[in-house]
């Protein structure tokens, strides 16, 4: 994540009043020590930067996690969409962010190397690719892109 992209979500932050903390170096190493993990930079960079909204969120209601609420989508026991392919193993998949109150999430893929680091929207009727980075999916987030949102309109599977 280069300086412009960082700076540009501290100022929608705090110009919309948002509260975050970064954390230590030595925190992210411990949690991919512990998870035997490696965050891409751009994903570790913005941990250092800001670390998340703190449970406040943002005007849109997009709540990005800090550190230590991130955890695997089959870690939080939410419920594998019926229409997933086997490409994407929710167990790689870590949420670091939620819309509207968890109505649907954006979680990233961590593995043992830093080329992992694909975002997905998660809690649509399937897994959905969004980024091939955690940077160009902030870049969609600041321009409010509608390929961050749900498909229009979202059908019910009955």
């Amino acid at each position: 994540m280069n300086n412009l992209t960082i700076d540009e979500l501290k100022k929608k932050w705090r110009t919309e009043n948002c509260t975050y903390t970064p954390v230590l170096a030595s925190e992210i190493h411990d949690f991919e020590q512990g998870r035997k993990i490696v965050f891409p930079e751009d994903f570790k960079r913005y941990l250092l930067e800001v670390n998340g909204t703190k449970v406040d969120g943002d005007a849109n209601l997009f709540e990005f996690y800090p550190l230590d609420r991130l955890e695997t989508w089959i870690e939080k026991k939410w419920t594998i969409p019926p229409r997933t392919p086997n490409y994407f193993a929710p167990g790689e998949f870590y949420v670091f962010c939620d819309y509207m109150i968890s109505c649907w999430a954006y979680a990233i893929r961590l593995g043992k190397d830093q080329d992992s680091g694909e975002v997905i929207a998660c809690g649509w009727l399937e897994f959905t690719k969004i980024a091939d980075s955690f940077t160009e999916f902030i870049e969609l987030y600041l321009a409010d892109d509608k390929r961050i949102y749900p498909p229009t309109p979202l059908k019910v599977v009955k």
